[in-house]
């Protein structure tokens, strides 16, 4: 709230989202999240532009959260391109596509970036302490 976001819920929810598919062993989620992210927001600005009345949003909102849900076992960049579509469709106000685009691709990138930067930590730290403190081999 401190930095004026409405929803600031959305910078938290990759984080645990992605740290159940590390632990799964699935890290290339990642790079898909953040790529299907991107696109999905990125293609609600053509939205934004033509500023369909809000029936026509919530239309092109329900078809694209269909999608999200047959593309789900074929690409994850796909399913979640579509998802974050239809999510900033569905949320905006009229006439605010374009800036609740800006603001939820903005916080689940910002999520993202912060999970691999605590990522990439843990790994050095780990490396280190791998170093400093050798397990003993078992004999």
């Amino acid at each position: 709230m401190a930095l004026g976001w409405t929803q600031p819920y959305w910078v938290p929810e990759p984080i645990l989202l992605l740290i159940v598919y590390v632990i799964l062993g699935r890290r290339e989620r990642i790079r898909e999240k953040a790529i299907g992210t991107a696109a999905g927001a990125a293609a609600a600005v053509p939205v934004a532009v033509l500023a369909p009345p809000q029936w026509a949003i919530a239309v092109i909102a329900s078809a694209a959260a269909i999608l999200a849900l047959m593309a789900h076992k074929k690409s994850y960049e796909v399913y979640y391109a579509f998802f974050t579509f239809a999510l900033v469709l569905a949320l905006s106000a009229p006439g605010k596509v374009g800036a609740e685009a800006a603001h939820r691709g903005s916080e689940i990138l910002i999520g993202v970036t912060l999970l691999v930067v605590g990522l990439a930590i843990l790994d050095r730290l780990s490396v280190w302490l791998a170093r400093r403190y050798p397990e003993p081999v078992l004999a």
